[in-house]
C-alpha cells in the first residue's frame, strides 16, 4: 500500500492511500532469443514490466541493456501491475 501526500493550497497536508496489485510469475530464461522476446513484447505493453533476478537486481523489461544485465542461471521473475500485460509477455516466451 503505498501512502502519498499532498499541500493543499491553505498549506494543510492532506494523506491517501493507493493500493496497486503487482502480478508476479517466475519463468526460466534459457537463451538470448527468449530475453529480445521479452523486450520486444513489454515494448508494446502500455504498462511497466520488471525483471527480477534471484541476485535482486531489477531491469525495466523494455531495455534490452538492462535485461542483458540480469543472471539468468536460475529462475527469474515478470513483474507487472497489469494482468493482461503480463500475459502478453509470457505468450512472447511460450513462442
Amino acid at each position: 500500500m503505498l501512502r502519498s501526500w499532498h499541500r493543499r493550497h491553505d498549506g494543510l497536508r492532506v494523506g491517501y492511500f493507493m493500493e496497486v496489485f503487482m502480478m508476479v510469475r517466475q519463468v526460466k530464461v534459457s537463451n538470448f532469443a527468449e530475453v529480445q522476446g521479452i523486450v520486444s513484447a513489454a515494448a508494446k505493453c502500455y504498462n511497466e514490466v520488471g525483471v527480477h533476478d534471484m541476485k535482486g537486481s531489477i531491469a525495466d523489461a523494455k531495455s534490452i541493456l538492462g535485461m542483458m544485465s540480469l543472471d539468468y542461471s536460475h529462475p527469474v521473475k515478470i513483474v507487472c501491475e497489469d494482468e493482461h500485460d503480463l500475459d502478453c509477455v509470457m505468450s512472447a516466451l511460450r513462442q
